[in-house]
């Protein structure tokens, strides 16, 4: 069902990489692998530590997390040995296994996002709390197994996955289901939500934009119901930072995920599925995990406090281990071991 070396499927596709684009590669997946791992891991990890942290938007955004983290550990650091050593050497069980889950795991973030940006829709347009009175295991359940559901086929024949590297990719055939799987899973799983989700934040800006306008005036006449209207414009800018949250890990969807579904679009249009998707819309793809941890950083307020606490403390940690180094070693202050005179020494 799969091949271990993607240079048999046909000569007119070239697999063969550049010297220097090989190292390019190898930087920007071994990134992936340590920001990508530890940011999101922490992510997830401060979430389900802190009480006060665990509402439904951050439980969702701690589940999109995991996901960014289990691809940077479990499948990033598989596609950079494959560019490492040119060719595929894990084995047809991994093959299948690596582009399973790097499927689900993509299609996961997608759903989870799409639940988020429904849910900041209905309470900056509609005022309304959607998530509110929803159970988030339920939500991660049913969005987990639709993502199994869509990354499903290609296990038993149907399609093929559309992250394949290549190098690890099924035997092409150039079938109907090939091209009908690539169609229907870029367009219903990328291009459909990501439109849908632009036309709602645009829709979400305008009306903030026009709330903004007509919050002001009632401020500055000193209405008996300034108060009232200042406290629901402290807590619209509050939303509004969570939803600028939201609008940049979808900004970095857009930039980093779809040309690969784009791309794929247009194989499934031209029938060009008889070579393999371009490593480096992968890489692009896997570089989409490690930019969300720094949208953590400058959007979270939380998220940085803590990462700065952990590093002062590992700082602290490490500047306390010297000094107890060097008070039980105090010889070694100046890097030059005192030796004592032994007792057969002679003066």
């Amino acid at each position: 069902m799969f091949l271990v070396n993607g240079h048999n499927e046909t000569s007119s596709c070239v697999l063969e990489e550049s010297n220097v684009r090989k190292a390019m590669c190898s930087v920007l997946l071994s990134f992936v692998i340590v920001v990508g791992g530890f940011g999101n891991v922490f992510m997830s990890f401060m979430v389900f530590r802190h009480t006060e942290m665990r509402s439904a938007i951050n439980i969702l955004l701690a589940v999109m997390s995991i996901s960014d983290g289990l691809i940077s550990i479990l499948c990033a650091p598989l596609d950079l040995t494959t560019v490492i050593m040119n060719k595929w050497v894990f084995g047809n069980i991994i093959c299948c296994a690596h582009n399973f889950l790097l499927s689900v795991f993509v299609v996961h973030n997608i759903i989870i996002l799409v639940i988020i940006s429904t849910d900041r829709y209905y309470i900056l347009v509609n005022k309304k709390g959607l998530l509110k009175n929803c159970n988030s295991f339920a939500l991660i359940v049913c969005s987990f197994a639709l993502a199994v559901a869509a990354s499903s086929p290609p296990v038993f024949g149907v399609g093929q996955f559309p992250f394949s590297n290549g190098y690890c990719a099924r035997t092409s055939t150039n079938e109907i289901q090939d091209i009908v799987y690539y169609g229907v899973f870029s367009s219903l799983l990328f291009v459909l939500p990501c439109g849908l989700m632009f036309v709602a934040y645009v829709y979400i800006i305008v009306n903030l934009k026009k709330r903004t306008l007509t919050v002001r005036p009632e401020i500055q006449h000193g209405s008996p119901s300034g108060l009232f209207v200042m406290h629901q414009g402290i807590d619209v800018r509050f939303k509004q930072k969570t939803f600028t949250t939201i609008l940049f890990l979808y900004l970095a969807i857009v930039i980093f995920k779809m040309p690969m579904a784009i791309s794929l679009l247009s194989m499934s249009v031209q029938e060009s599925v008889r070579c393999p998707i371009s490593l480096w819309l992968i890489v692009l793809t896997y570089l989409n995990s490690a930019i969300n941890p720094f949208i953590y950083v400058f959007k979270i307020t939380t998220y940085w406090m803590a990462l700065t606490g952990k590093f002062y403390s590992v700082r602290k940690n490490v500047i306390n281990w010297k000094q107890t180094s060097v008070r039980r070693h105090p010889e070694n202050i100046y890097g030059v071991r005192v030796t004592r005179p032994s007792k057969t020494s002679i003066i």
